[in-house]
């Protein structure tokens, strides 16, 4: 399927699960200027930009609501085409915003731990809030980053290079 065939599809699968919802939405779709028509992928995914007044619902807390909506927009146009179409959705700039103070909280925790010698454990984050801040940190000199728990409550510990494998929180 061609990349306009995928974004027209995304378009109007998302405006017709809106209107069932009772949502009024715009609904903008969007992909990196570079992309190509074999480039969507994990890194490279379409976007779809939802534009509402009252958003609360549709992010609901920690942006739950949201991850649903978009994992039942994938599946319901993977059963529309059989073919996996990468795509993120985000409402209100929401992602973009939680991304960014993801990205200044781990910077700031780890400019922490490289000061202070001590590591440190971030709240409960889920695999794409770990991986933003996993990411951001192997960019810092003097710290490690590492997964730990299990499910829902799996959170990144912050550690200085200088410790190794010990853990002093």
């Amino acid at each position: 399927m061609k990349l306009e065939e995928k974004k027209k599809l995304i378009e109007e699968t998302t405006k017709e699960l809106l209107e069932k919802m009772g949502f009024q939405a715009t609904v903008y779709i969007a992909t990196n200027v570079s992309t190509s028509e074999e480039e969507t992928s994990e890194e490279n995914p379409i976007s779809v930009e939802l534009q509402l007044t009252d958003s609360k619902y549709l992010i609901g807390k920690y942006g739950v609501n949201l991850s649903a909506l978009q994992h039942i927009l994938r599946v319901i146009i993977r059963n529309k085409t059989k073919e996996r179409i990468n795509f993120n959705v985000d409402v209100n700039n929401y992602r973009e915003e939680q991304k960014q103070a993801i990205i200044a909280l781990a910077n700031e925790m780890g400019e922490k731990v490289r000061m202070e010698k001590k590591s440190a454990m971030l709240r409960s984050m889920n695999a794409y809030e770990r991986r933003i801040v996993h990411v951001e940190l192997e960019k810092m000199d003097g710290v490690l980053t590492e997964s730990v728990g299990e499910g829902e409550d799996r959170k990144v510990i912050i550690k200085p290079t200088s410790i190794g494998d010990e853990f002093d929180l």
